[in-house]
């Protein structure tokens, strides 16, 4: 990831765990109560809430994350990831807020 990390060990150390809806309310509350636009925190929520089940609501977030950082590779693949599940195929690896096959 190009941003840094904020202090969010106890948030990873949930994912690590399988806690996925644990570290999700962890991340959540961070930028409830912090900062809603802070970068790491949402990349975190995001995969707390796609290994949770909700990979709809986390596209969403990664395809924010991907126009922040076009060229980070680890959103890239984390969205691509969820397109290739919804499709069944990986059908794009560029731009995905501009081309949704």
């Amino acid at each position: 990831m190009i941003f840094a990390q904020g202090n969010f060990s106890v948030g990873i150390k949930l994912l690590e765990k399988g806690k996925y809806q644990a570290a999700a309310g962890f991340f959540q509350h961070f930028l409830e109560e912090t900062n809603p636009s802070d970068s790491a925190a949402l990349f975190y929520f995001a995969k707390a809430i796609e290994l949770n089940g909700e990979k709809e609501r986390a596209k969403i977030i990664y395809e924010e994350l991907h126009r922040r950082y076009p060229n980070d590779r680890e959103i890239e693949g984390n969205l691509s990831k969820l397109y290739e599940i919804k499709n069944g195929a990986l059908t794009n690896y560029g731009d995905f807020s501009k081309n949704d096959k």
